[in-house]
């Protein structure tokens, strides 16, 4: 692949990131684009932790924060709305090369069908795996005790997966810890929203130990 000159001119590049964990990845592919080509342009749909990395917010992530069919459908009209915005965006600004991350139906033999050149290129989470803590000193940094049995509880980034799921899931962990006393929990923790969801009971309750982990 030709890369173009530190100093010539390229067109922006759209980017879009469907889910808050998507935010944090998106935010870290800029940061390493712009050690390479500090005058890109990055521009598209995301939230805090791309806005902070320079990407311009044309919409925020929280605007597709939707769970169930009647919340998808309602959401229709809008989400076409934004798609056209962003497809005139790209347009406008001459962009050539398009990031989707963590975007639900994106699959590569759709687009190549279409004549578009897609590739998948993996999750970033697997160059991450080589330097994972122990166990006993993962669960000491979150507050819990390898010696006894951990249960991870993931509802999901989504306000709306969080006020549905969660409570569920808590009432779940709560049966089970009854005939295991000695059961932890964790609920590992996507963005500051989610964990002000959690620390304020919005999603039904729990203590917040720590708002990146802690115990249930």
């Amino acid at each position: 692949m030709d890369y173009p000159s530190h100093t010539g001119h390229y067109a922006p590049l759209l980017m879009v990131a469907a889910e808050a964990s998507g935010d944090q990845h998106g935010a870290a592919l800029v940061r390493a684009l712009h050690e390479r080509f500090p005058y890109l342009q990055v521009y598209g749909l995301g939230g805090d932790h791309m806005r902070a990395a320079g990407v311009d917010i044309l919409f925020d992530v929280q605007a597709l924060n939707v769970v169930g069919v009647v919340e998808i459908l309602a959401k229709v009209p809008a989400g076409l709305r934004m798609a056209h915005r962003l497809l005139r965006a790209a347009a406008c600004r001459g962009t050539r090369v398009v990031v989707l991350i963590d975007a639900p139906g994106f699959e590569v033999p759709f687009y190549t069908a279409a004549g578009v050149d897609a590739e998948y290129v993996g999750h970033p989470l697997l160059d991450r795996v080589h330097h994972l803590p122990a166990p006993a000193q993962a669960a000491q940094t979150v507050g819990l005790d390898a010696r006894y049995p951990i249960m991870a509880l993931l509802p999901g980034s989504r306000r709306q997966e969080l006020r549905r799921l969660l409570p569920p899931m808590l009432a779940a962990f709560q049966r089970v810890q009854r005939r295991l006393p000695s059961l932890q929990g964790i609920i590992p923790v996507a963005c500051r929203c989610c964990a002000r969801s959690l620390r304020y009971g919005h999603a039904g309750g729990g203590s917040d130990r720590d708002s990146h982990g802690g115990g249930v």
